[in-house]
């Protein structure tokens, strides 16, 4: 069986791709387990920016475990799996978001399988930081020569805030 890597995460459906069945065809019988090519009808799963739901199996102390959801905002494909951006709020069990995930940008690192769409606008994210800022966009495409200060983070950016907060 041959693995598509240019088809891991990506939406089309794979049974009826035209592009996936001329590869398959032409390398058919020559042994290749696994094969990269490049594809203009590729669409991503998901898209920088969007807003998610992430869900993850929680151990509770009573010894049972408990799917928590938490929202997110999708940074950047990375391999076969999703960077995702968690909001710092309470999952809808009421576990805040920090005592489940062990670093302080609550970035995490995600399978497909774990995300759902939210019906909510497209965030911006920030070139620097990756987060959304907290302002607009003042720091999607920021200029490094033309920041408003010398903070070292583009003006709005939220670890920039953070580090001077």
């Amino acid at each position: 069986m041959t693995s598509y890597s240019t088809c891991i995460n990506c939406a089309a459906d794979k049974a009826t791709c035209e592009r996936r069945e001329q590869v398959r065809a032409a390398i058919k019988g020559s042994g290749i387990t696994s094969v990269k090519f490049k594809c203009d009808k590729r669409q991503s799963m998901f898209h920088v920016g969007q807003r998610v739901a992430i869900t993850w199996e929680v151990s509770t102390e009573a010894d049972y475990s408990l799917d928590e959801t938490w929202p997110g905002t999708v940074v950047r494909e990375n391999g076969t799996r999703f960077v995702v951006a968690v909001d710092d709020v309470p999952s809808d069990e009421g576990t805040p978001a920090r005592d489940y995930i062990r670093n302080d940008r609550l970035f995490v690192k995600v399978s497909p399988q774990r995300l759902r769409a939210l019906d909510e606008p497209d965030r911006p994210i920030c070139n620097f930081c990756e987060r959304a800022p907290s302002v607009g966009e003042a720091c999607k495409d920021f200029d490094r020569d033309l920041w408003s200060h010398n903070s070292g983070y583009p003006s709005g950016c939220l670890l920039g805030e953070s580090a001077h907060g």
